[in-house]
């Protein structure tokens, strides 16, 4: 009898060890990487929104956000107020062109050429220059074609740029290799 009532109790145990945790422990679905500072909560500095408020606004940015999201030390780069960095973000349709898929391996590499470790005023690309990334290996060179300008030889400049409070977000059209 004392074996049943304790082959019982071990059951019940076990039962509500595996039972769900109850709703008085919210939990979001939100992604959380940076340390506090999160993607979809606004932080306002100088009357503006930060980087890391302003990209995960942009649905034409969500693959690019994706792949900066699984690696946490840029995205705990860019979500920084403190680090005034430019984002050269290549829109969903550029990384469709890229075949990302076959490329997977160097996916860190790759989002890391697309963040300039200064800020970086439009008016300020000149022809020749050359900006330092994350990606130690791959500066951002700023070039011409037809009339106007691109970004190591081959990205074009979409519509869309943002000014944030730590620094500048473009949006173009091809991902660098």
């Amino acid at each position: 009898m004392r074996s049943h009532v304790y082959l019982l109790f071990l059951s019940l145990l076990s039962f509500i060890i595996a039972s769900p945790i109850p709703d008085q422990y919210p939990f979001s679905n939100e992604p959380l990487v940076a340390q506090n500072h999160v993607g979809y909560v606004e932080v306002i500095q100088d009357g503006k929104p930060t980087l890391g408020d302003i990209i995960p606004t942009d649905k034409s940015l969500s693959t690019f956000l994706d792949a900066l999201m699984r690696f946490p030390d840029l995205a705990n780069a860019v979500f920084d107020v403190e680090n005034e960095l430019t984002i050269v973000a290549p829109v969903n349709a550029a990384f469709q062109k890229y075949n990302i898929v076959e490329h997977f391996d160097e996916l860190h590499d790759i989002v890391a050429s697309h963040i300039i470790t200064r800020k970086v005023n439009k008016s300020s690309l000149k022809e020749g220059l050359e900006f330092p990334t994350l990606n130690s290996n791959q500066p951002v060179r700023v070039g011409r074609s037809n009339g106007g300008l691109v970004l190591n030889n081959k990205a074009r400049f979409l519509e869309g740029g943002k000014e944030a409070s730590n620094g500048n977000l473009y949006r173009i059209d091809t991902v660098f290799p």
